[in-house]
C-alpha cells in the first residue's frame, strides 16, 4: 500500500513537471519545428501584451492589434529611433505597388512633424528622391495648400536653397517644383518684403520665366533707370524704321506638337519676327520649345496609368521684343509732329502771302468787295468744295444779267495769274482739276466788268 502511494505521487510529479515544460517550451536560443498555424506568443483571450525592461513597460500590443512603442498606457505612446547607421533612423522598402508609409490623422495638428535642430547644416530636413518619371514630392490638399514653405530666415541671393520655404531639384527634363490645382493656383508666391516668385536663368538662350498661355499682371516694370545704362544716344530717323515694318494678321499653328505650345487661337495682329530681324536685329531672339518636356509626364500626378507619351521634338523659332518697339514709336511721333509743325508754319506763311494778294487786288479794284457784291446785283462767290481737295474741287458763283465780261482768275502764292474762267450769266460751277496744278495754296478771284468782286483761298494736296 504505501509503494502503491508512492508511485502515485511520483506520476503526478512527473505529469506537472511535463505540463510545465509544455508550457514555457519557447526557447531563448531559438526554436525549430514551429508550426506557424498554431504556434505563437501572445495572448488568446480579451488581454494586452505587454514587454518591459527592468520591470518597466517600453512596448505594448493591445488587445485591438495597434502597437505602441516607449510608453504606458497612461502616457501614451512615443517612437524615439536612434540612428547609427547608413541607412538612417528608420529604413523601409517595399518592392509591391503600395505605401511604404502610411499615416492618417483627424484633428487639429499636422499628420507629420519633422524637426531638425541644427542651426549650421544646409543639408535638406526632408529629402525625396524618386528614380521614376513621377513626382519627387507630391502634396494635395482639399482646400488648403498642396505644399507649403515656410523659411524664418534667409541666406542670400546667391544660395537658393537658403532662402526657399520649398526648392526643388531635377537633373533632367521636366520641374525642380511643380504645382498642379484644378480650380485655384498651381503655385502661389507671396513675399511681405521682397519678391513672391523669383525666377533665374543660368542660360542665356532661355528664359527665366516661360508660359504656356496668356500672362495676367496688375502691374508691369522694366529696368530702366540711368545709372543701368552706359552709351546712351538719341533714336533718329525712326519713322524710316516704322515704314520698314509690315504689320500682319495671321493666326498660330495647331497642328502637331504645335499644339503643345497653347498659342494663342483665332486672328492675330503682329510683325513678323523675320522682317523685323532685317531692320532691328537686336530685338529678335532665337528660342527653342521642347516637347521633350511633356515625354512620360502625368497628367495626374497621382495615376500613373495616365501617362503620356508623345514624338520628342524641337520647334525652333524666332521671338519678338515689342517692348522695345515702344521707343522707336514715340520718336516716330515726335517727328511727325516736328514736321507737321513746321508744315503748318509754311502753311502760315503762304495763307499771310495770299492775303497780301487779295488785299492788293482788292486795292487795285479801288473799291470794297461788301460794295462790290451790292452794287453787282446779286453776284457772289463760294467757297470751294471740298477745301482742301487731292484730286478735283468745284467753285460756284453767280453772275447777274447786266454783267457784260465775267471771270474766274487763279493766282499761286506768289500772286501770279496761271488760269481763267470766262462765266455766263446766272450760276455757275467751275471743277478745278487737281491734274493742272501742283500741291500748294492758290487764290481764285471773280471779276466782273473789270471789277474784283471776291477773292478766296484753296488748298491742293497731293
Amino acid at each position: 500500500m504505501k509503494k502503491t502511494f508512492l508511485s502515485l505521487i511520483l506520476f503526478s510529479l512527473i505529469i506537472t513537471t511535463v505540463q510545465k515544460s509544455d508550457a514555457q517550451s519557447w526557447s531563448l536560443t531559438g526554436n525549430s519545428g514551429t508550426n506557424q498555424a498554431t504556434n505563437f506568443i501572445g495572448t488568446n483571450d480579451n488581454k494586452n501584451l505587454l514587454f518591459r525592461t527592468n520591470n518597466l513597460e517600453r512596448m505594448r500590443i493591445s488587445k485591438d492589434g495597434t502597437i505602441g512603442i516607449g510608453g504606458n498606457n497612461n502616457s501614451g505612446y512615443i517612437l524615439n529611433v536612434h540612428a547609427n547607421s547608413t541607412l538612417g533612423g528608420i529604413n523601409i522598402t517595399d518592392p509591391l505597388d503600395n505605401y511604404v508609409l502610411h499615416s492618417s490623422k483627424s484633428g487639429n495638428g499636422y499628420a507629420i512633424y519633422v524637426a531638425k535642430t541644427s542651426a549650421t547644416d544646409s543639408s535638406a530636413t526632408i529629402y525625396s528622391l524618386n528614380s521614376g518619371s513621377g513626382a519627387g514630392v507630391y502634396g494635395h490638399s482639399t482646400s488648403g495648400y498642396g505644399v507649403y514653405g515656410y523659411t524664418e530666415k534667409g541666406g542670400n541671393l546667391e544660395d537658393p536653397i537658403a532662402v526657399s520655404g520649398v526648392y526643388g531639384y531635377n537633373p533632367s527634363y521636366g520641374y525642380g517644383v511643380g504645382g498642379y490645382c484644378f480650380k485655384g493656383s498651381g503655385i502661389y508666391g507671396y513675399s511681405a518684403k521682397w519678391i513672391g516668385i523669383f525666377g533665374d536663368i543660368g542660360n542665356s538662350d532661355y528664359y527665366a520665366g516661360y508660359f504656356n498661355g496668356d500672362i495676367y499682371a496688375t502691374g508691369s516694370y522694366l529696368p530702366s533707370g540711368k545709372n543701368l545704362k552706359q552709351d546712351i544716344t538719341d533714336v533718329s530717323d525712326a519713322m524710316n524704321i516704322i515704314n520698314q515694318l509690315h504689320p500682319k494678321h495671321y493666326q498660330y499653328r495647331q497642328d502637331g506638337n504645335y499644339q503643345l505650345m497653347n498659342l494663342p487661337k483665332g486672328k492675330r495682329y503682329g510683325l513678323i519676327a523675320e522682317d523685323v530681324e532685317k531692320v532691328l536685329p537686336g530685338l529678335v531672339k532665337e528660342s527653342k520649345y521642347k516637347t521633350k518636356m511633356y515625354d512620360d509626364q502625368l497628367a495626374d500626378p497621382k495615376n500613373s496609368a495616365l501617362i503620356t507619351t508623345r514624338t520628342s521634338e524641337t520647334i525652333n523659332f524666332k521671338a519678338l521684343n515689342y517692348i522695345e518697339l515702344i521707343p522707336i514709336m514715340i520718336k516716330g511721333m515726335q517727328e511727325m509732329n516736328d514736321k507737321l509743325q513746321q508744315q503748318i508754319q509754311e502753311q502760315q506763311q503762304r495763307i499771310d502771302k495770299l492775303e497780301k494778294i487779295i488785299e492788293k487786288l482788292s486795292a487795285n479794284s479801288n473799291i470794297s468787295s461788301s460794295n462790290l457784291s451790292s452794287e453787282s446785283n446779286g453776284a457772289y462767290l463760294k467757297q470751294n468744295t471740298p477745301n482742301p481737295f487731292t484730286q478735283n474741287t468745284i467753285i460756284y458763283c453767280n453772275i447777274p444779267p447786266s454783267a457784260k465780261l465775267a471771270q474766274l482768275i487763279i493766282y499761286n502764292e506768289n500772286g501770279n495769274r496761271i488760269k481763267s474762267f470766262d462765266l455766263t450769266n446766272g450760276i455757275n460751277n467751275v471743277t478745278i482739276t487737281a491734274a493742272s496744278f501742283s500741291s500748294g495754296q492758290y487764290v481764285y478771284s471773280l471779276f466782273i466788268d473789270g471789277k474784283n468782286i471776291e477773292s478766296k483761298k484753296m488748298i491742293l494736296t497731293k
